[in-house]
C-alpha cells in the first residue's frame, strides 16, 4: 500500500497559492534613472555633446492589461535614432527616427521578461543645451491599474565655455547722463557693450564702432586677403546681432546704405590679423538679403552654430552658415502661422527679437510682447502663438536675450530693461546702472528651453505646479488620455476643432481638486489629420495643443 503525503501536498498548494497571490497582487512600478555615456558617470552632470542614457525598470503583477510606458525626449536634447531597446533588444523607432517611447507604447509583461525581474527600456541622446538644467519623468499606463509615475530626474548641464554665461547689447552712444532729444535727433547702435544679466546695466565697452579701426575681407581679389578699413566703416547702424557657440564670433548687420544691401559683419579674431586682437570684420559683398526694404530686426544662433535671421515683416526667413571669411545663405520664405493662431498672426506684428534653445526651436518675441514659437526642427516656417504678455510696457521690445534658468531679459526703447518669466508670469524692471538703448541683445546662452515653452504645447495661460493641462498620446488613434490638475473642484470642458475651425467634438465633466485622469473616445468617423485641442476649467484656458490623428 502506498503511502500517501497529505501535508506535503497540502503545503506545496499552500505555497503555490500564496506565491500566485503575493505575483498578482505587486503593484505597478516604474524607475527612471540616468547615465552619461561619455564620462560614465551618473546622470545628475552633463556636458554639451556628451552621449546621455535614460533607463525605465517596469515592474508589476501578471494581470496587468494592455501595460504602455511613455517617456518624453526632454528639451535641450537630440534623440539617437536606433538607440532604443527592451531588455537588451533592439526596439524599432517610430516614422522618421522617433524615439518609440514618445507615445504610449506597449511593453512586455515583466513575468514574461526573462531573465529579467522586470522590463527594462534603454535610449540615448546627445546633449544639445550648453546650460541649465534638465528634467524627466515617465509614466506607466495600462486598462486595469491606475496610472503610475515615476519620480523625475534632475541632470545639471555644466556651462560650455565662457560665451554661455556672458551676454551683449548693441548699443547707440547715449547712457542716462547723455540722452538725445529724442526723437528729433537719432543716435545710430554702433557700440558693442556686455550686459549684466542680473541688472541689465551695458557699462563694459567691447567695441566702439564710430572710433576704431576695422577689416573687410574681399574674396574676389586674386589672393582673397583682409585690408584695413578707416573707423566708422564696419559697424555704422547695426540693427540685429547673434552669437556663435564654439568661435564666439558677434555676427551683425547694418542698415542698408544707399540702397546698397549691407554685408553680414562679426565682431572676434582673426590670426595674423590686428596682431590677433578683436576687432570688427566685413564679408564684402556677402549679404544675408538683398531686401533693403525690410530690414533684418531678428537674429540668433543655434547651438551647431546655425544662423536664423527674420526681417521686421516676417517675409523672409533665413538659415545661415558663416565663418571668418564666408556665409553660405538659405532663403526659406515667409513665416506661416499656425492653424490655431486665430486672429494673432506673427505677419502682423513687427520689431522684438528671437533666441534658440538647446533643442533648436527659435521663440520670437514681437514688439508687442506677443511670444511665438517656430518649431525649427520640423522646417515649415510655422509660428505658433504662445502667449501674450500682459501690461507689456509701452516701450516695447527690441532686445532679447535667454538666461540658464529660462528667464527672459526684454530692453526696449531706450533704457528700459525687463526681466520674465513665463511659466510664473513674473515681469519685473530691472534698475539698470549704466544702461544704454540698445537695439539688440546676444549670448550663446541656450538652456534646455524657456520656462512653459515646451515641443507642441502651447499654454494660453501660465501653468504651474497646481493648475496644469497634458493630453496623450499624440499622435492618437481612437483614445486620448487627459490629465489635468486642479487646486479646486471645476467644470472642465474639453473641445477639439478640425483644420478649418470647425468642432468635431466636446465634452464637460466635473472634476475635483488634485489630480484628475480621463480617457476620452474620439468619434469613429474622424478624419485622419491635424487637430487642435482646447482645454478650459471654469474661466481658466489651461492648454491649446495641436494633435495629429492616425
Amino acid at each position: 500500500m502506498k503511502a500517501k503525503f497529505y501535508p506535503l501536498r497540502t503545503l506545496f498548494f499552500t505555497l503555490l497559492l500564496t506565491f500566485s497571490i503575493a505575483e498578482t497582487t505587486r503593484a505597478q512600478a516604474i524607475v527612471l534613472s540616468t547615465s552619461d555615456r561619455t564620462t560614465g558617470q551618473d546622470g545628475s552632470w552633463t556636458n554639451f555633446g556628451n552621449r546621455f542614457r535614460y533607463t525605465i525598470y517596469v515592474t508589476g503583477p501578471l494581470d496587468m492589461v494592455d501595460p504602455r510606458v511613455v517617456c518624453p525626449v526632454p528639451g535641450g536634447t537630440s534623440y539617437i535614432a536606433g538607440s532604443t531597446t527592451i531588455n537588451g533588444a533592439p526596439f524599432p523607432d517610430l516614422p522618421g527616427g522617433i524615439m518609440p517611447f514618445t507615445t504610449a507604447t506597449p511593453i512586455p509583461l515583466p513575468a514574461s521578461s526573462s531573465p529579467y525581474d522586470g522590463v527594462f527600456i534603454r535610449f540615448e541622446m546627445m546633449i544639445t543645451a550648453n546650460t541649465g538644467v534638465i528634467n524627466n519623468s515617465a509614466v506607466l499606463t495600462g486598462t486595469n491599474f491606475s496610472t503610475v509615475t515615476s519620480d523625475p530626474t534632475t541632470t545639471t548641464i555644466r556651462p560650455s565655455d565662457d560665451c554661455s554665461l556672458k551676454f551683449y547689447s548693441l548699443t547707440t552712444m547715449y547712457s542716462p547722463g547723455y540722452l538725445p532729444p529724442a526723437p528729433t535727433l537719432y543716435w545710430p547702435y554702433q557700440f558693442i557693450r556686455e550686459v549684466n544679466f542680473n541688472t541689465g546695466g551695458a557699462t563694459t565697452l567691447v567695441y566702439d564702432g564710430k572710433n576704431s579701426i576695422g577689416y573687410e575681407y574681399d574674396a574676389s581679389l586674386p589672393t582673397p586677403a583682409f585690408n584695413s578699413l578707416p573707423a566708422n566703416n564696419v559697424l555704422t547702424d547695426a540693427t540685429a546681432m547673434a552669437m556663435q557657440t564654439g568661435s564666439t564670433r558677434l555676427y551683425f548687420v547694418n542698415k542698408p546704405i544707399s540702397g546698397v544691401p549691407a554685408d553680414l559683419c562679426y565682431y572676434g579674431t582673426n590670426p595674423g590679423v590686428n596682431s590677433g586682437n578683436p576687432s570688427a570684420f566685413r564679408l564684402k559683398n556677402q549679404p544675408l538679403t538683398t531686401n533693403t526694404t525690410s530690414l533684418i530686426t531678428r537674429m540668433t544662433m543655434d547651438t551647431q552654430g546655425q544662423g536664423y535671421a527674420i526681417t521686421d515683416d516676417g517675409l523672409e526667413f533665413i538659415r545661415f552658415t558663416a565663418d571668418a571669411t564666408s556665409v553660405t545663405v538659405t532663403k526659406r520664405g515667409a513665416l506661416v502661422d499656425d492653424i490655431s493662431n486665430g486672429s494673432n498672426s506673427v505677419l502682423l506684428e513687427n520689431g522684438g527679437d528671437i533666441v534658440c534653445d538647446g533643442s533648436g526651436n527659435l521663440i520670437l518675441i514681437t514688439f508687442a510682447g506677443k511670444v511665438y514659437k517656430i518649431n525649427n526642427a520640423a522646417n515649415d516656417n510655422v509660428a505658433t502663438w504662445v502667449y501674450s504678455i500682459p501690461n507689456f510696457p509701452s516701450t516695447g521690445c527690441q532686445s532679447v536675450a535667454i538666461g540658464p534658468d529660462g528667464t527672459f531679459i526684454i530692453g526696449g526703447r531706450y533704457l528700459n530693461v525687463y526681466k520674465y518669466t513665463l511659466s510664473t508670469n513674473a515681469f519685473t524692471q530691472l534698475t539698470a546702472t549704466g544702461g544704454f538703448a540698445s537695439i539688440d541683445f546676444a549670448s550663446c546662452t541656450m538652456p534646455p528651453k524657456p520656462a512653459r515653452v515646451a515641443v507642441n504645447e502651447t499654454p494660453t495661460a501660465p501653468l504651474n505646479a497646481e493648475v496644469s493641462a497634458r493630453v496623450l498620446p499624440n499622435p492618437f488613434k481612437k483614445e486620448l488620455n487627459l490629465q489635468v490638475q486642479l487646486t479646486t473642484a471645476e467644470n472642465v470642458k474639453v473641445r477639439l476643432v478640425d483644420f478649418y475651425g470647425r468642432t468635431v467634438y466636446t465634452t464637460t465633466r466635473q472634476m475635483g481638486a488634485g489630480t484628475n485622469s480621463l480617457n476620452l473616445s474620439v468619434p469613429g468617423n474622424l478624419s485622419a489629420g491635424i487637430y487642435v485641442v482646447d482645454i478650459w476649467a471654469g474661466n481658466n484656458h489651461l492648454l491649446q495643443k495641436k494633435l495629429v490623428k492616425q
